[in-house]
């Protein structure tokens, strides 16, 4: 590999960064379960509800994508964080939240973001 990062990655780094501005707690970026497929880009802790957030990140490369991609479903995203939660050993009983962050590419160094918080609504 040449060093350089994906935008997929970039998009994982910013929205990180965006999170962790209004006081997340990252608990793991781009976490993979060791027995079954999938992802989670990002899992925090809101400060505010004290949730823990399983957050899906997209990115597009040309503003006329507009925001999507996502490649988890409600389902794969329940099921990967039973997956985290067995296999980090979180001992805690807190609410569970599944976020998803959307970027656009607008510029050289510029991103358009959007959090959309509670992505899949209520259960």
């Amino acid at each position: 590999m040449d060093g350089k990062l994906t935008l997929q990655e970039k998009a994982v780094e910013a929205a990180a960064r965006f999170l962790r501005i209004r006081g997340y707690e990252m608990l793991a970026t781009e976490w993979r379960p060791h027995e079954a497929k999938g992802a989670i880009d990002l899992v925090a802790r809101d400060p505010e509800s004290d949730e823990l957030v399983f957050v899906d990140v997209a990115a597009r490369k040309h503003p006329g994508e507009g925001f999507g991609g996502w490649r988890n479903d409600r389902k794969s995203m329940e099921a990967l964080a039973v997956s985290w939660l067995a296999e980090s050993g979180f001992g805690e009983s807190v609410g569970v939240r599944f976020d998803k962050i959307g970027l656009v590419v607008v510029g050289e160094d510029r991103a358009l973001l959007r959090h959309h918080i509670n992505a899949f609504g209520e259960a």
